[in-house]
């Protein structure tokens, strides 16, 4: 088992070794997983107050469960008590189930923001839910043999860092939001494309279906 604890906090690096717990016992339940992640926080200055993110994070699992399908779990939340925008990651043995309907986590990712910062933690949830839609990312998350490895892996899939603003917006978010954003741009990937490379509005799909179907069966 490999429990990474050690390391610097990375400046301003959402992650950083001391945040990846690698093969980790954290517990068969998600509450003492979030726990264990929320201190793992607290511990190295991402937050002031364990108990206060451990309740934030909970509250928002009480509204909708964050586990998705392929043995995944996103916990979020935005608190008082978190100091700097922060990401924790945990490989799980054993798994801890967060909900999903395929059954329990292996790889859970804690989302910690500062209260007021809706916008980045939308950001930030948004990216995670649509790299981790993708079976090669999954699969490197599981294959990696060290913190540096996750590390590496998450920070190309993540947006980057903003500069510092006073009026960033508040919305609230939810992982639901978030999946349903990755969602829609794989659909829009999707959508037909005419013969000089436009894509075809919705309300010509039809149109355009028919001819094609009448081409073929001549």
């Amino acid at each position: 088992m490999s429990d990474t604890t050690s390391g610097s906090a990375g400046g301003s690096s959402i992650i950083g070794t001391e945040l990846v717990s690698l093969d980790a016992d954290l517990g068969s339940d998600k509450n003492s997983v979030i726990v264990a992640l929320a201190e793992r926080l607290a511990a190295n200055g991402r937050a002031s107050d364990a108990d206060a993110l451990t309740a934030a994070v909970l509250d928002r699992e009480a509204k909708s469960a964050t586990g998705l399908p392929g043995g995944i779990a996103i916990p979020h939340a935005r608190s008082e008590a978190v100091t700097t925008p922060s990401l924790g990651f945990a490989r799980l043995s054993p798994k801890a189930d967060f909900g999903a309907p395929d059954g329990p986590a292996d790889l859970v990712f804690l989302i910690a923001a500062p209260e007021g910062a809706g916008g980045d933690h939308m950001k930030l949830l948004t990216a995670l839910a649509r790299a981790l839609v993708r079976p090669d990312f999954v699969a490197s998350l599981r294959a990696a043999a060290s913190a540096e490895e996750v590390i590496a892996l998450v920070e190309d899939v993540l947006p980057p860092r903003p500069a510092p603003s006073s009026s960033a917006p508040a919305g609230t978010g939810s992982l639901r939001e978030a999946g349903g954003r990755a969602s829609a741009e794989r659909r829009t990937a999707r959508r037909p494309h005419d013969r000089r490379g436009h894509r075809v509005p919705d309300r010509h799909r039809a149109h355009l279906y028919g001819r094609r179907r009448a081409g073929r069966r001549r």
